[in-house]
């Protein structure tokens, strides 16, 4: 609304604005627009300020800056012509002030810009700007034609408000309030009781108004439809019927009446009542405060009687206080003391059980970076969340069949993806979490729609990104001991484990010189996995790989100088290489022990989803890109499903695409020959 839809009354200054409003009212936004300015001046710092308390005149106002409460100072750029204020909390004023602070001066567009007679336009020279051809003063408003002698070059005129450095246009965000400064002498309190029996006087007229309306509503209604009219009713109904636009309109004329009577009279009079109802409850509530805090002993709490606050049901209001909280919270969890408080006291829960499903989007995605930023570093909300996570998803799971387990588990799952992307020492917690709700929904559904579509496929997405390699242009450094890895590359070393320990073990029985001489080399390359993918499935944790390394890179240090420990160690993992190969030579060699190929033909040739389908060759592709080991294993799976390819039909396009798309695959075809043709008689 624009500012003249505010004003009951305004008062200007040289550089001020001054607005009684016709009410308390809660302002939100403020924009200002200036039109035709011009480059010789412009304002350059803007002042907003504001009270909330009842005046009769302005001029209690003008010149008390102590009742002035400032709002806003906003810095504008040269000649900017648009600016728009918007305050975080809405402010409630009954009177508002707008002031020109201090100007941009162009002293080179200034002395363009000679003195113009207002009269005949005619250039003045005279120094008291006397016009020769008129004598009209130069000085005098455009408008209103006053001459301000304390400040002839001002900047607005101090009784219009005009200014011929632009046509200035405020707007308002606002809405009625009825609100009031708490009194605090008895000044206020006659402010006070002026403005209610002001408003009772109005709330009575009004209110006398509706009565009288009631009888002639109910004549006319009940008189539709008959012809008799009298006279008085007659000039109503012709004095409207000519506001009425289009001559071809035709309206019963007590309708029109009707019209006039309810639709513009009674309205504005119930509108008015309910303003001064309104009022007057917000004057007498805070007259009773100040009563009651006047006449209260020095022993009792003034507090003893303050009136409750009514609860406030707005949705928006809401809203906008828990992303104000939200925002809180994610400053307070980069403080180790608040956040282990805040972990203490179930913030976790409190946010995982309301604030990941309710509010609206940014809300949501708010309230996820926060669980994010909580569970970073520290255990405690690492096990917290991982729990809350795990039993949601697993109570979906097993209530598949009565609930939408798309709607149930979405933000879980959201979730889940961005605690995996964190970048910490319980990376290894987390990704267990993943594979065990897709082992469970793999187990419980595969060929369940919406659990492939919505449980098994954001697992497989977020074990993606975690074997996702690191960029190239990253420098690759050497991992000092203690230094966590990334999660593809224990992914790397569990997975590869049989593949490159048991080539170790092939073309006979080596010596154990043979032995000790592939152990040196191993530990220069890195080649030797230390951590199976068995281990790490049943709890093996980072810092037990971290041991492992550091004892046998020890051991390879120290030469013939080894301790006892050490070389007791060192022979530990020389023969538990032996019993490896042992045991490679008696087992079959039959891809359906490999652990993983159970769930990878499920999810391979699935013919639920293509999503999935496409996002495991995808999987398999990064898998066989990090270890040449892996690559040949992973070959050999694909070789095997072959035969379960020609039951599955069009769902093992991405299959195919996914075997003969890489130039690895191309460039074995024996592989295909020995593997499959022989295998299954073709």
């Amino acid at each position: 609304m624009k500012l003249e839809s505010l004003k009951s009354e305004t008062k200007f200054t040289d550089n001020r604005i001054i607005v009684k409003c016709t009410g308390s009212y809660t302002i939100q936004t403020v924009t200002m627009n200036v039109h035709d300015a011009r480059k010789s001046k412009s304002v350059k710092v803007l002042n907003l300020y504001y009270n909330n308390r009842p005046v009769a005149d302005l001029s209690e106002l003008k010149n008390n800056w102590s009742l002035w409460k400032r709002a806003k100072s906003c810095h504008l750029a040269f000649n900017q012509t648009e600016l728009k204020v918007e305050f975080p909390i809405p402010i409630t004023a009954c009177n508002f002030m707008i002031e020109l602070d201090s100007f941009y001066e162009n002293l080179q567009a200034l002395s363009l810009e000679p003195l113009q007679c207002p009269r005949c336009s005619r250039p003045v020279t005279d120094k008291h700007g006397i016009c020769s051809n008129c004598h009209e003063n130069a000085y005098q408003c455009r408008q209103c034609r006053n001459i301000n002698y304390e400040n002839l070059d001002s900047f607005l005129c101090n009784e219009c408000g005009y200014s011929k450095y632009g046509r200035f246009e405020f707007n308002f965000m606002a809405k009625p309030s009825f609100t009031f400064d708490d009194m605090e002498n008895d000044e206020d309190m006659k402010r006070g009781l002026a403005a209610i029996e002001t408003e009772s006087e109005n709330a009575h007229r009004r209110y006398q108004q509706l009565l009288g309306f009631k009888k002639p509503l109910l004549k006319i209604v009940s008189s539709v439809g008959e012809n008799e009219i009298d006279s008085q009713q007659k000039d109503s109904v012709q004095q409207m019927m000519v506001s009425l636009p289009g001559p071809a309109c035709k309206i019963n004329r007590k309708i029109a009446l009707l019209g006039v009577l309810y639709g513009e009279k009674c309205k504005a009079a119930f509108d008015s009542v309910s303003k001064s109802v309104q009022t007057l409850q917000g004057l007498r509530r805070v007259l009773m405060n100040y009563l009651h805090q006047k006449r209260a002993d020095s022993g009792v709490a003034a507090s003893r009687f303050v009136v409750s606050r009514s609860p406030n049901n707005c949705y928006g209001c809401a809203t906008t206080f828990v992303t104000q909280c939200l925002e809180v919270l994610q400053v307070l969890s980069k403080h180790p003391s608040s956040k282990r408080q805040l972990v203490a006291a179930s913030i976790l829960t409190e946010l995982f059980e309301n604030n990941i499903h309710q509010g609206p989007k940014t809300a949501r995605v708010q309230a996820r970076t926060v669980l994010c930023a909580f569970s970073e570093g520290d255990i405690n909300a690492v096990t917290e969340l991982n729990s809350l996570i795990q039993k949601k998803v697993m109570y979906c799971l097993e209530h598949h069949r009565s609930m939408d387990i798309a709607l149930a588990t979405r933000e879980e799952l959201s979730l889940l993806s961005e605690v995996c992307s964190l970048a910490d020492e319980f990376w290894e917690s987390r990704l267990r979490v993943v594979f065990q709700l897709l082992f469970s929904s793999i187990k419980l559904g595969a060929k369940h729609p919406a659990i492939s579509e919505h449980v098994i496929l954001p697992c497989l997405r977020i074990i993606s990104q975690a074997c996702t390699p690191p960029k190239p242009d990253v420098p690759d450094k050497e991992p000092s001991i203690g230094k966590a890895t990334t999660g593809s590359q224990i992914k790397d070393e569990s997975n590869s484990i049989s593949g490159s320990l048991g080539g170790l073990g092939s073309g006979g029985k080596p010596t154990p010189e043979s032995l000790d001489k592939n152990w040196d080399a191993s530990q220069k390359t890195q080649d030797i996995q230390l951590l199976s993918y068995a281990e790490w499935e049943k709890g093996a944790s980072y810092l037990d790989f971290v041991r492992r390394q550091y004892k046998v890179s020890q051991s390879t240090k120290g030469g013939s100088q080894r301790t006892r420990p050490q070389r007791q160690d060192f022979l530990a993992l020389k023969y538990a290489l032996r019993w490896k190969r042992r045991t490679s030579k008696t087992a079959k060699n039959d891809l359906s022990a490999f652990e993983l190929g159970s769930w990878v033909t499920e999810l391979v040739l699935s013919a639920c989803s293509q999503s999935i389908r496409s996002e495991m060759c995808m999987l398999i592709s990064l898998l066989c890109a990090q270890s040449t080991s892996r690559r040949f294993r992973l070959l050999n799976l694909l070789v095997s499903l072959l035969p379960a390819t020609l039951s599955a039909g069009e769902s093992a396009a991405e299959y195919f695409e996914s075997l003969f798309k890489d130039d690895r695959f191309r460039r074995c075809p024996s592989v295909f020959d020995c593997a499959w043709m022989p295998g299954h008689n073709l």
